[in-house]
């Protein structure tokens, strides 16, 4: 598909979103997809925690039209949405699940979206990127309660250290997928996009949503914020 091509020219419609923020471009397997969703108390807490925008991270996994397919695909990792220990919510986990895009560009009062993009990726980075995102679907979700996000949210201290607590996350999903994508180390340290002095391994448990949106190994193609 040409690259002056839009996401929805090939069916001439406008989605409710890109009616309010205009046609999103051609997308390619690996783009970045950030999410802000909207009237959602652990999404309002992670935005104040994480001093960002967005909330929530995916990624495309087989774009539109890639085998005639009339929606963009992307894997994402779903938080429950509660607060109770992880070890007494096991049957009610959710987790790495696969959707069609349109799940957020249909309903923009409640999302909005953003894009990002590794533009040196070859063809071969980004079917390994896909392949390994799809190895992941049904990874149980590592929860964090609602008391720790309000907690982090009010008290500088503990958000140090809640910031730093290693789990499976929709961003660690992401960056592990960029991370194992690459085909050697030095490709490999291009695609952290936590800043920091840890090790890599820890650096992909830890990054936020934030962190992605921010930083300057992908670019914005579409709604920066």
């Amino acid at each position: 598909m040409p690259n002056h091509v839009s996401e929805s020219a090939l069916t001439d419609t406008l989605t409710p979103l890109e009616e309010v923020r205009g046609q999103i471009p051609a997308l390619k397997a690996g783009d970045i997809i950030l999410i802000h969703i909207k009237r959602s108390l652990l999404r309002s807490l992670i935005r104040r925690v994480t001093k960002s925008y967005w909330d929530h991270v995916t990624a495309i996994v087989y774009p539109k039209d890639n085998d005639k397919l009339q929606q963009s695909i992307i894997i994402e990792n779903i938080n429950p949405g509660l607060s109770v220990d992880y070890y007494f919510l096991r049957s009610a986990l959710r987790g790495t699940e696969i959707h069609h895009l349109n799940k957020y560009l249909n309903n923009p009062k409640k999302y909005d979206i953003g894009i990002k993009r590794v533009s040196w990726l070859t063809d071969a980075h980004r079917k390994r990127l896909s392949s390994f995102l799809v190895t992941t679907i049904d990874t149980p979700y590592w929860p964090m309660p609602y008391w720790k996000f309000f907690l982090a949210s009010i008290w500088p201290k503990f958000r140090r250290w809640f910031l730093h607590q290693q789990r499976w996350s929709c961003s660690t999903l992401v960056q592990m997928a960029y991370y194992e994508s690459a085909a050697n180390w030095e490709e490999r340290l291009k695609l952290i996009f936590k800043e920091g002095d840890l090790s890599p391994l820890e650096m992909q448990s830890i990054v936020s949503p934030a962190e992605i949106a921010n930083s300057d190994k992908s670019q914005w193609i579409f709604n920066e914020h």
